[in-house]
């Protein structure tokens, strides 16, 4: 009986340590992708003196984004958990896109 005790609880805290790592796995996740949102988006700020107004527009545009993402990283990581947001590059890019676009709809045509 003491045998099956001790198999159980550790049975238990394997699973319970399984789903920390799988949360922090998410959250990293989530996190990472974000970071290359903002990322790429800082890389297009550098046209905001370019004698092109598209590329202005472009680097007005990604300012938005970059500040977006970054002052919304938390929020954004928990809506993903709570939506139990699959790890999946294309799933998780298609969310941050339509969440800056709920934040910022005149964002989308901006620069057309």
């Amino acid at each position: 009986m003491a045998l099956l005790l001790v198999f159980s609880v550790s049975l238990s805290y394997a699973a319970g340590s399984g789903t920390k790592d799988t949360t922090e796995y998410l959250t990293e996740f989530y996190i990472e992708h974000i970071d290359m949102k903002i990322a790429a988006a800082e890389r297009n700020t550098e046209w905001a003196d370019s004698r092109y107004e598209d590329l202005r527009c472009l680097a007005k545009h990604a300012k938005i984004e970059a500040d977006f993402y970054k002052n919304n990283k938390e929020q954004l990581v928990k809506e993903m958990k709570e939506l139990n947001l699959q790890p999946k590059d294309y799933k998780v890019h298609y969310f941050l896109i339509n969440a800056f676009h709920e934040a910022y709809p005149e964002a989308e045509n901006m620069c057309r």
